[in-house]
């Protein structure tokens, strides 16, 4: 995936609260992330229905999304695939 920069008067703030499409928080600065190819998106998908067929079949009681917005301490960021699992003991 290929990342392009660009210049904005962008805060992480702004992004959490409406975070553009194809754009990741990164080190201070608003990127463009470009590059997804035809092969990539067959991959997430297929990632996305293996990592969500587990959850089932471990009754885990999870969420599984493809390029959900979520923050890290510093960044904004759109992961290909993104999953929530609860934990049972």
């Amino acid at each position: 995936m290929t990342i392009a920069t660009i210049t904005e008067g962008f805060s992480l703030q702004d992004f959490i609260a409406n975070p553009p499409e194809h754009k990741e928080w990164v080190d201070g600065e608003l990127v463009e992330t470009t590059g997804m190819t035809t092969r990539h998106s067959f991959i997430q998908c297929r990632l996305a229905r293996y990592w969500g067929n587990y959850d089932i079949e471990c009754d885990r009681g999870g969420e599984v999304a493809v390029e959900l917005p979520c923050r890290t301490q510093r960044q904004g960021r759109r992961p290909d695939v993104w999953g929530a699992f609860q934990f049972r003991i």
